[in-house]
């Protein structure tokens, strides 16, 4: 009995390790993307606006790739949440593909406008899952 309560307890401990680590790379994946996004911007290079965009995507795939998985990301008292989450998810997504739509027409301004849009979906999340 002890032996099969331990193993029950170390399985949870190790799928929370690999939660934890799959959402700071994500994160970071994140982060990145969004980063070249805006040196895109600034510096008039649709190819770096280009693989910022295929970067926030790859980081927002980690977490949403598995169906009902944004529970496990969250932390303790926060996992009600999770639809703030996948929503915020979902904004983010829609905010890309304006972005890339309006860069296609040459429309800088309205794409610009929409960056703004992800980063208030990455904002809303932030300041709602983590209390700030």
């Amino acid at each position: 009995m002890k032996l099969r309560n331990l193993l029950i307890a170390s399985i949870i401990m190790i799928s929370s390790a690999n939660a934890a680590d799959e959402l700071k790379l994500s994160m970071f994946k994140m982060e990145q993307g969004m980063n070249q996004i805006q040196v895109g911007f600034i510096h008039h290079n649709k190819s770096s606006i280009a693989s910022g965009i295929k970067l926030v995507r790859s980081g927002i795939k980690l977490y949403t790739g598995k169906e009902g998985d944004f529970r496990k990301f969250l932390p303790e008292g926060k996992k009600h949440l999770a639809n703030v989450a996948e929503n915020s998810a979902k904004n983010v997504l829609a905010s890309l593909n304006v972005i890339e739509a309006n860069i296609k027409i040459k429309n800088i301004k309205k794409a610009a406008e929409a960056y703004g849009n992800t980063m208030n979906a990455c904002a809303k999340c932030h300041s709602i899952i983590r209390s700030w």
